[in-house]
């Protein structure tokens, strides 16, 4: 009898092999599907090539002169080029797919052979040819059209019309050859189509590759520049009707992308997508020619005696768009239309062969290499799609692109998709109106018309003065960090909108919004500062510079900006807005600690030359009257800072970035993924626990001193018992470091518990763990006159852990585990988090009176982050002991006091001392076995004291040090219930604390256990 897996394997191998077929029938019905449609369109297409195509320069002409001329020249290159035109006579196919690889690719996937390369993309490559495939009446067969046309015109090769002299021979035209147009940069240009479809990323190199190739006929005598212009000619038309079809371009486009999943998947194993790596590349040959003025496109033959005129977009053929169709698939046709325009090469030279009215006539005077980087002239309004033809767009430029041309003209850059365009180049057109998406500008920008952005447009600043005219609307414009900070310079501002800026403040330097004319309207400012901490107060930068200061600014969302240990607040200062910091309103604590309690005493007042020699206090009800601020009035001036995740300045040509995934990141996209974050700095003081009023405070540097004071007694601050709140970066490093210290004592927890399990447990123990709590520390004192703002800390852990019993008496385990701790500080202090990986080894004496000792020792690599504080890591080191005493009471129950002692070391960072702490808990559990049905339950119940105690260790901000509070004593209570049934073990727990400063309203933990 046949095994049923046998069976199994058999239908296995035969579904695969239906599947293999299958897809090989669908590719092949796709290949055929495509094959028709352009069948369909072949004969009509020819017609038109047949009826556009001028015929060759006839005998006399200018054009003719100018033919045999650059033909000789061509002929007088050197022995390098002489010796590369040779190469590029061979005509065998997979040579011609050779050279327009190694143009796309370079040193590029080299384990993809050529042979491979050409078996891939062998189907596209079919179909791309038998768009030039027509029936032939004369021979009553299919042939090429360059076979067709050659001898439709029967002209004469240079070797065969042009004597010894290189002058044309007498009656040179009834000479009958093949040279019009030419075969061979039929070929090469039908190849670099094939490969711009495949990898347009590359398409300015691979063109440019194809201009060299035809120039290669020049060079050995075999055609004249003309012949080579008429089969470029030819191509680009080709091309234009197959990307213009749309049921031709999709079925292309899939195609392509089969050809492109191996090179994907080569430049994944570093982390890219295939754009990223082909970015890389560089294009000698294209900016060589570039370098050239690109004359290799018309040989550098100007007609004497005709009048240049401008290449309008009007003046192109109709389909001529779609040349750039797949490397711009996020434009309409009219903006590619200006890009070929604003390229083309002159009008009145060799490359224009017809009338140049007829746009017909035209497709030779298409500079297509120069094309793919991008405008370079705005005739006109030049608009992106809102939809993008994301189906057609396998380099992704519709999320990310840059230009880098000097884009000058009348019209404006209208963006409408959701993406981001890097201009880079030295930019001189009329605006920018960002319906959506993201601009950059990166290179230099003179834009005097009007700019617009909308709520969902961005416009990044990332380079040093862009100017701009007009500029309204309520979107978001983005200071890019940099080296060297931004000034944008404005003739007039109107509207609603949002400016992010960069300041370092301990520097006094900024970014900074001039506006020459008008300024009208509300605006947001949003300042990321550098994180430099200032020494000392009264720092100052000037973020705007307004000539008639109509325009409100205000920080958006919050009230101040802290750096270090000082508060910065937004002022309007004649027409201008500074952020500056006043020492008449000190809102961090800056004396240092202990400092202010020489001045609890009453106020004395100086006498004569006499100077205080401590701080006097000033009561509630009588404030300082000389500098009392408005507050009211401030209050309308004032708005919520945030901070932005930093664009790290992009190598110009490099911009785009990868992630994890792969993805190619535009520098600037995470600005469009979220919203710029709030959550960095605390809005005020909404606790209600702090007394200190809202009048001016003067520094410790200068009120708190035991020295002389100056003659005119300073602004003091109002200490009416209360704690001053510290700024945001503070508060989040004292308080990550009190989260750190409870986020190992919640790792302890319940250890020792779990080892009480073992005591009547078998030889060997597997085990495992999970906890998670929620954890409230309150407002604590740091500093004499400072607070914490208090946290709310969700800690969840996964332990695993295994042991055995080495004697009667002794048992010894050990354990790993990981947790993660996300904390909330109050307020709108923002956030942080915390995670560790744990390992340990733990130990147990258990006597026969009962008497019981447990040690642990554990070892916890912390990594610590918040939103105001940069990511730190930390070693950590824990021994802890317990020791208790199992007493019977009779009848299941037993009732066991405890003691614990813990110690706790964890490393430091710059401006932090080491910290420990010491843990001790006492408690007593009382518990009771019950027989259920062969189920063995121990319901338990427990209560302890605990309290922690930190040695010594600070913080330091500036000049200024914060102790790390202890949590001090609190209450613990925990109900939980063990069920044990055979060698499985099952434990649930809960627990509630309540302290002073610490509660824990629940703690879940559940065990399981396996013995054997």
């Amino acid at each position: 009898m046949i095994q049923p897996s046998f069976q199994l394997s058999k239908i296995a191998v035969c579904l695969s092999l239906f599947s293999l077929f299958t897809s090989d029938i669908l590719a092949e019905m796709d290949v055929n599907q495509t094959d028709q449609l352009i069948r369909e369109q072949s004969e009509s297409w020819f017609q038109q090539l047949d009826r556009n195509l001028p015929p060759y320069p006839q005998a006399g002409s200018v054009a003719a002169e100018l033919d045999r001329r650059e033909s000789l020249n061509r002929q007088q290159l050197g022995t390098a080029r002489q010796d590369l035109a040779r190469e590029d006579a061979n005509q065998h196919k997979e040579h011609v797919a050779m050279l327009m690889r190694t143009a796309a690719l370079q040193d590029f996937a080299t384990t993809i052979d050529n042979q491979h390369y050409y078996k891939l993309s062998g189907d596209l490559r079919n179909l791309v040819r038998r768009a030039g495939y027509v029936f032939d009446p004369n021979k009553g067969r299919f042939r090429s059209y360059d076979f067709i046309l050659k001898d439709k015109y029967r002209r004469g090769r240079p070797y065969q019309v042009l004597d010894e002299q290189g002058e044309y021979k007498p009656n040179y035209v009834k000479v009958k050859g093949s040279s019009y147009p030419s075969g061979h940069t039929s070929n090469g240009f039908g190849e670099a189509v094939l490969a711009s479809i495949i990898f347009p990323e590359r398409g300015k190199e691979i063109f440019a590759r194809a201009l060299q190739y035809g120039e290669s006929r020049t060079v050995l005598g075999a055609h004249f520049p003309t012949d080579t212009i008429a089969s470029r000619f030819s191509q680009y038309f080709y091309k234009a009707q197959l990307l213009n079809n749309d049921d031709i371009v999709s079925h292309l486009v899939q195609f392509a992308k089969g050809v492109r999943e191996p090179f994907d998947a080569i430049c994944q194993e570093t982390q890219a997508i295939l754009r990223n790596c082909l970015d890389t590349l560089d294009s000698p040959l294209a900016s060589q020619y570039e370098l050239e003025n690109h004359n290799i496109g018309y040989y550098g033959q100007i007609f004497p005696n005709r009048a240049a005129q401008v290449v309008l977009p009007e003046n192109l053929p109709d389909t001529a768009g779609a040349l750039l169709r797949l490397r711009f698939p996020y434009l309409n046709d009219n903006a590619r239309r200006q890009i070929l325009a604003a390229d083309a090469y002159p009008s009145h030279s060799l490359a224009s062969l017809g009338d140049f009215s007829n746009t017909g006539n035209n497709w030779g005077l298409i500079n297509l290499p120069a094309s793919y980087d991008g405008p370079s002239y705005f005739y006109e309004d030049f608009a992106t799609l809102a939809e993008p033809e994301y189906h057609l767009d396998l380099g992704d430029f519709s999320r990310y692109d840059r230009w880098t041309k000097a884009i000058q003209g009348e019209g404006r850059l209208i963006m409408n998709h959701m993406g981001t365009i890097d201009l880079m180049g030295h930019n001189r057109f009329a605006g920018i109106v960002i319906n959506q998406g993201i601009v950059r500008l990166a290179g230099e920008h003179r834009l005097a018309g009007e700019s617009r952005i909308s709520e969902n447009g961005r416009l990044v600043v990332a380079e040093i003065t862009p100017a701009l005219g007009q500029l309204s609307g309520n979107g978001t414009v983005i200071f890019e960090p940099r080296d060297a900070f931004s000034i944008l310079t404005l003739d007039n501002l109107s509207g609603q909108l949002s400016f992010v800026v960069n300041t370092d403040l301990a520097n006094q330097k900024s970014d900074k919004i001039v506006v020459k004319g008008e300024d009208r309207g509300d605006f947001g400012l949003i300042v990321s500062d550098s994180g430099n901490e200032p020494q000392e107060e009264n720092g100052k930068v000037r973020l705007v510079e307004t000539q008639t200061g109509t325009a409100r600014f205000r920080l958006k969302d919050r009230e101040y900006v802290d750096a270090g240990a000082f508060r910065y607040r937004l002022h309007k200062e004649g027409n201008d807005w500074v952020l500056s910091n006043r020492k008449d309103e000190q809102m961090v604590a800056l004396t240092k600690p202990n400092e202010i309690e020489r001045v609890r005493g009453d106020v004395s007042e100086p006498k004569g030359d006499d100077q205080p020699s401590e701080l006097p206090i000033v009561s509630a009800n009588n404030p300082p009257k000389d500098h009392t601020m408005d507050s009211d009035n401030l209050a309308n001036q004032l708005t919520e800072v945030s901070a932005v995740s930093g664009i790290s300045p992009d190598n110009p040509s490099k911009a785009n970035v990868v992630n994890a995934e792969g993805v190619m990141t535009p520098p600037t996209e995470a600005l469009m993924k979220s919203d710029i974050s709030t959550d960095n700095s605390p809005k005020d003081n909404k606790t209600g626990l702090s007394n200190f009023t809202h009048q001016p405070i003067e520094t410790a540097n200068s009120s708190i001193s035991s020295v002389n004071m100056p003659p005119t007694v300073p602004q003091l601050p109002q200490i009416t018992g209360g704690l001053k709140e510290l700024a945001a970066s503070t508060n989040s490093h004292i308080s990550l470091r009190q989260a750190q210290l409870l986020h190992l004592e919640q790792s302890l927890s319940g250890i020792h518990q779990r080892l009480g399990e073992l005591k009547q447990g078998g030889r060997s123990n597997v085990w495992v763990r999970n906890l998670n709590s929620r954890n409230r520390l309150g407002e604590m004192q740091v500093a004499s006159d400072s607070r914490t703002s208090g946290f709310r800390q969700d800690y969840h852990a996964l332990q695993v852990g295994a042991d055995t019993a080495l004697n009667d008496t002794f048992r010894l385990g050990a354990f790993v585990g990981t947790a993660h701790s996300e904390i909330d500080f109050k307020g709108d202090y923002g956030s942080g988090k915390v995670n560790s990986q744990t390992a340990g080894l733990y130990g147990m004496f258990q006597f026969d009176n009962g008497v019981y000792i447990d040690q642990i020792t554990k070892y916890e690599r912390l990594t610590s982050q918040g939103q105001a504080t940069e990511k730190r890591r930390y070693h950590s080191y824990t021994l802890s002991s317990e020791v208790g005493k199992v007493h019977t009471l009779g009848q299941g129950w037993t009732v066991t006091p405890q003691l614990q002692l813990a110690w706790s070391s964890l490393s430091a960072k710059a401006n932090e001392d080491r910290l420990s702490a010491l843990y001790a808990r006492v408690g007593v559990r009382l518990a009771k076995i019950l027989d259920l049905n062969g189920w063995t339950l121990q319901p338990y119940a427990e209560v302890s004291g605990m309290t922690t105690k930190n040695r010594h260790s600070q913080v330091r901000v500036n000049q200024y040090a914060f102790d790390i509070a202890a949590t001090r004593g609190r209450i613990e209570s925990v109900l939980g219930i063990n069920a044990l049934a055979g060698n499985h073990r099952l434990g649930v727990e809960a627990k509630t604390t309540r302290g002073k400063h610490f509660d824990q309203p629940l703690a879940v933990q559940v065990n399981y256990r396996y013995s054997w």
